[in-house]
C-alpha cells in the first residue's frame, strides 16, 4: 500500500518537474523611438538632479546663517 502511493507520488513529481520551459531566451527588440524616450528621460533627470543640488545648497546656505544668529 505504502510503496503504490511512493510510485504514484514519485511518477506526478516527475511528471510536474519534466515541463518544458516555451519563453524566448532572446532579449527584445528596442525601438528607436523607445531609445529617444529613455533619453529624453534621463535627461530630464538630470536636469532635476541639479535643481534640486541648487536648492538644497541654497537651503542648506539659509540654515547655516540662521545658525550663526543663534
Amino acid at each position: 500500500m505504502k510503496k503504490s502511493i511512493l510510485i504514484i507520488f514519485l511518477f506526478g513529481l516527475i511528471v510536474a518537474c519534466s515541463g518544458e520551459k516555451k519563453e524566448s531566451d532572446e532579449a527584445p527588440q528596442i525601438t528607436e523611438e523607445q531609445v529617444e524616450v529613455i533619453e529624453e528621460s534621463t535627461q530630464k533627470i538630470d536636469v532635476m538632479i541639479d535643481s534640486s543640488s541648487q536648492r538644497i545648497d541654497t537651503l542648506q546656505n539659509e540654515i547655516d546663517e540662521l545658525l550663526k544668529d543663534i
